[in-house]
């Protein structure tokens, strides 16, 4: 595969792999294509979440962060004795 990028980016390629961040080039187009992956999911969600908001299927935010923080605290240790 030959792609073409711009002087800028090739630099910054260049320069990556000088600072020892990525082994060569194709560490560099694999981590750009991962992170691109990424924002595509995160953009979805935020499309899903838009849809759901349109279709009314709304949480009250407090009752979101009461349900969080339920889930996420600490649980007391249990003395046994």
């Amino acid at each position: 595969m030959n792609v073409s990028i711009s002087p800028e980016n090739e630099e910054f390629i260049e320069v990556s792999i000088e600072r020892g961040r990525y082994a060569d080039s194709g560490d560099v187009l694999n981590e750009a294509l991962r992170l691109l992956k990424r924002r595509d999911e995160l953009l979805q969600a935020v499309n899903d979440g838009v849809d759901q908001l349109d279709r009314g299927e709304i949480v009250d935010g407090e009752v979101v962060f009461n349900r969080l923080t339920a889930r996420y605290q600490p649980q007391p240790e249990s003395r046994q004795g």
